[in-house]
């Protein structure tokens, strides 16, 4: 299981437990909304991902490019020994590159380093654009630059399809499995159009002519109570700070989990114990014994290394 290459807003890294109960027997992983891609990473099958954001699918493009990954490797390795004051530098001189280059649609491998480092550095990892269209969140002040980027990266995403353009472009296959995530709605700021009502009345639209096994996943909102079917709610607690006093630490919001079909959704904590329970239940559904006396023992890191090993042989 790879983890996403960048922070994402919005990413769902901590949802694949449920996810995972959706996509059971998926022969590809479809991401119309790729964003970080956290569910194609996390399966490494055949993934289509496709964004209408071209420095998400420019940087995965890039990172498939066998001629220019190793570079962008270096230089993402290279940043991981600055101090403060030069990961400052740099993210204002990539600041300023991506929004020079925000109208260009070409490949342009310095644009997807430039990227990187926005995502990795910015404050509080919000993707915020002006009116103008410009990316205007400041540097977060990180002591130290950290990024997932590895050579299985590169592999995985050689076998992807990558598209640069609207969710209704991506022909969906018999045995796809389909993870819709859109930007919220009513919660604007990824780019410009984005959360609008017309937006996800196409995505209802859209969804209506899927077969395959699909998922959405949206914040509690009265729009899909009143137009899907098979909904699941969960409480979903996240961690942000915006601004100076503001501590959202303990928030707490209400997850919406629709699809084309019921689904009977188990949910764990991200505790030891919850860890624990996830993994009794794969391994039930492995069609193996389980001994709960030795679950138990396990620490919190061991059983979630046992619950990534059997997942990705199940899978």
């Amino acid at each position: 299981m790879l983890k996403p290459i960048v922070k994402y807003q919005g990413g769902k890294s901590k949802e694949i437990p449920v996810i995972r109960q959706y996509a059971k027997n998926a022969k590809r992983i479809i991401e119309p909304f790729a964003g970080g891609a956290a569910a194609a990473f996390y399966f490494e099958k055949p993934s289509v991902l496709c964004d209408i954001n071209h420095n998400v699918i420019n940087l995965y493009q890039t990172v498939a490019n066998s001629k220019d990954f190793s570079q962008l490797l270096d230089d993402v390795e290279a940043l991981k020994d600055a101090d403060h004051d030069e990961l400052e530098a740099e993210y204002y001189v990539a600041r300023d590159y991506i929004n020079e280059h925000k109208n260009s649609i070409d490949y342009d491998s310095q644009k997807a380093y430039c990227y990187i480092v926005l995502r990795q550095l910015c404050f509080s990892g919000m993707e915020r654009y002006n009116s103008e269209g410009d990316f205007n969140v400041p540097f977060g002040h990180y002591k130290n630059f950290s990024c997932n980027l590895v050579p299985e990266h590169h592999e995985f995403l050689r076998t992807c399809e990558l598209i640069h353009g609207s969710f209704e472009q991506v022909d969906i296959k018999k045995g796809d499995f389909v993870f819709i995530d859109p930007p919220y709605l009513e919660r604007l700021g990824y780019t410009e159009g984005d959360g609008s009502i017309s937006l996800h009345e196409r995505i209802l639209e859209w969804t209506k002519n899927i077969t395959e096994n699909w998922l959405l996943i949206h914040s509690d909102h009265q729009f899909y109570f009143e137009n899907y079917k098979h909904i699941v709610t969960n409480e979903f607690a996240y961690s942000q700070r915006f601004g100076k006093d503001k501590d959202h630490s303990n928030a707490k919001t209400y997850h919406l989990y629709i699809s084309n079909r019921p689904v009977e959704v188990k949910f764990f904590s991200g505790t030891k114990e919850g860890l624990q329970m996830e993994l009794v239940d794969i391994i039930a559904e492995a069609g193996l014994e389980v001994d709960k006396s030795i679950i138990t023992k396990l620490t919190g890191k061991a059983a979630q290394y046992f619950i990534e090993v059997l997942s990705k042989n199940n899978s």
